[in-house]
């Protein structure tokens, strides 16, 4: 595909040297390769990532006796994670309001690590290191016990 001829003569210098500039005129071609297996590299990073964090999920769900496809669906995968913490659905309401979002994931999340019977290390490791700590929870030897939680 040809770029489109543009008539810079009625320009001032100045001018044709910026649209020059805007254009792909002056762009070494080697860079824009490089850019471009750079993206695709980060792409196929983050499908890898992404796969990652879909099966740990949907195996924590199975784990604790949900439909592990929720893990698939926005929103009700949220629902789910509130039901597994033991926590009343209201909770969901949290995710709608700025800042208490973070503050009810983060105990959501906690209340998931003590169900199934790790403490706040563990807790902090799934809230910061994701792509490690929900695959160690879903395929891990952890156990679902919803009792744990209720008794304290």
């Amino acid at each position: 595909m040809q770029p489109e001829t543009v008539d810079l003569t009625g320009m001032p210098e100045a001018y044709q040297n910026m649209y020059q500039e805007m254009t792909y005129e002056g762009v070494n071609q080697g860079s824009a390769a490089f850019m471009g297996a750079m993206m695709g590299f980060w792409m196929a990073f983050y499908a890898i990532v992404m796969v990652v964090m879909i099966a740990a999920q949907w195996k924590v769900f199975t784990k604790a006796g949900k439909p592990g496809w929720a893990a698939l669906v926005p929103f009700y995968n949220l629902y789910i994670m509130v039901k597994i913490a033991g926590m009343s659905a209201w909770w969901m309401l949290a995710f709608f309001v700025p800042f208490v979002n973070l503050i009810a994931i983060i105990l959501i999340t906690h209340k998931i690590s003590q169900v199934f019977g790790h403490g706040v290390g563990f807790t902090l490791g799934l809230i910061f290191l994701p792509v490690i700590f929900w695959p160690i929870l879903g395929f891990g030897s952890s156990s679902y016990q919803p009792a744990q939680v209720k008794a304290e």
